[in-house]
């Protein structure tokens, strides 16, 4: 709410609401200070129950969503204003993203599928900085600045195998892996070629889902990328910095037909009992 100071604005005097495109124009001050006093109190009882929750889950903020809608009777509950200042009452709950378009984005550098749910996706990132022990504004940052060239910094998903088997081969090597062992990759330059090899060998399963990941690990991660580690869909286990191209290697008997491989410079590892993801 402001007061049109402007005298060539045909509101020049008057409080308003709203955007510059659409003002709510209230007749006096006393109508204005009665309005701001009922987004005050809507902020409050916003505040105390955030301050009392616990924020862990996708879950959570699904409800967190519902029950902001329910106070949020003057403002509309999933705007930017509403949630900016949510952040900043709460920076560790709510991330720096306040933009609906612009946090979808920011999921796409985690192969996260947006919703239409504004604080579901702000649930997707706070958690994952949460869980990997940054603050969301470092995740921000760091988002940022892989975006702000042309060589776009990406953010990765991937499973150290199957519940995680090969998890303390990826710490003690710095490397990540993935199966679906096709040979070199790098003689298989797009998906459809890795497609068609995957259902000679692999007939039993989807080999479209299958050939896009392979076809990412060896031709989408790039040095410099940030890749997390998950236990199967709840666990993050650590995340570090991809300082390799693609290469193919049988060197470590203990990662199976793990052949396709990176290396990775850890930044830190998460307790798998604590780190959860969505």
């Amino acid at each position: 709410m402001y007061k049109i100071k402007d005298e060539k604005n045909q509101n020049f005097g008057k409080w308003v609401s709203g955007t510059p495109k659409n003002p709510i124009v209230y007749p006096n001050y006393a109508s204005a200070l009665e309005y701001g006093k009922k987004i005050r109190d809507e902020f409050i009882q916003a505040a105390e129950m955030i301050k009392s929750s616990n924020y862990n889950s996708i879950v959570d903020y699904e409800v967190l969503s519902e029950r902001l809608s329910e106070i949020f009777k003057e403002m509309v509950f999933d705007s930017v204003v509403v949630h900016k200042y949510l952040h900043m009452l709460f920076p560790d709950k709510f991330n720096p993203y306040h933009g609906k378009q612009f946090m979808k984005s920011m999921l796409n550098h985690f192969n996260i599928e947006p919703t239409e749910n504004l604080y579901v996706n702000d649930g997707f990132l706070s958690l994952i900085a949460k869980n990997a022990d940054i603050s969301t504004m470092f995740l921000y940052n760091c988002i940022n600045n892989g975006c702000s060239t042309s060589s776009r910094r990406k953010f990765w998903l991937l499973s150290p195998g199957e519940n995680a088997k090969f998890w303390n081969e990826y710490k003690e090597n710095n490397i990540i892996s993935i199966g679906w062992d096709l040979g070199d990759l790098s003689n298989l330059n797009n998906k459809t070629i890795i497609s068609k090899n995957l259902g000679k060998k692999y007939s039993d399963h989807d080999s479209n889902i299958v050939s896009n990941m392979l076809f990412d690990f060896s031709n989408e991660m790039r040095k410099g990328d940030i890749v997390f580690t998950r236990k199967g869909a709840s666990s993050i286990l650590g995340y570090g910095e991809i300082t390799s191209d693609y290469y193919y290697t049988k060197d470590l008997p203990n990662l199976d037909s793990h052949y396709n491989r990176r290396n990775v410079k850890w930044i830190k590892f998460c307790d798998e009992n604590e780190g959860f993801i969505p």
